[in-house]
């Protein structure tokens, strides 16, 4: 109950909030969460693998915001992974953008439910018996992509795993100030 009451307090303020951009190296950015991630990950028998692209170098971000992003998506990709891996990757794209990937082989989601799963309260059907939850993590995580100017997407197959990419400016979101 506790954890609801979290959840909802949080999604319910997200709106108001404004991020508090800083220009941070993308190593340190990627060290705690890829450390996290190793961890849940062996701790469920798990293989983490962790990528970080060296030509990233620095990104303006809201460090604490993108650090939520990073341990939702670990924490949903070990969640819903009974064996194979889990792999964290941070990439440069072109066109000064920049890129984390969340890939895992777990139970995957259905083509139907692929954009409702970033809908708050709701929970793809695959998993929804066994495992708790209340269907507020992605809806949050997207919540907080957006406010960092990116956008959340979404490759998915039943039975074979999925992979979720946030793509985001490497410098900042754009502002209308």
């Amino acid at each position: 109950m506790t954890a609801l009451v979290k959840q909802l307090l949080e999604f319910a303020t997200l709106d108001a909030e404004r991020p508090h951009l800083e220009r941070c190296a993308a190593d340190a950015l990627f060290q705690e969460p890829a450390t996290f991630g190793r961890e849940i990950a062996e701790q469920k028998g798990l293989t983490f693998v962790g990528r970080l692209d060296p030509t990233l170098g620095g990104v303006v971000t809201d460090c604490h915001q993108l650090h939520r992003v990073c341990l939702n998506l670990l924490t949903n990709a070990v969640k819903y992974t009974t064996t194979g891996e889990v792999i964290f990757t941070f990439w440069a794209e072109p066109e000064g953008n920049w890129r984390i990937e969340v890939t895992d082989t777990g139970c995957g989601i259905a083509p139907e439910e692929h954009e409702q799963i970033f809908n708050e309260f709701y929970r793809a059907s695959t998993r929804r018996e066994t495992e708790p939850g209340v269907g507020l993590g992605l809806a949050i995580t997207r919540r907080l992509v957006r406010l960092l100017g990116g956008r959340i997407e979404l490759d998915s197959k039943l039975g074979v795993g999925s992979t979720f990419r946030v793509l985001l400016p490497r410098n900042g979101p754009a502002t209308n100030d």
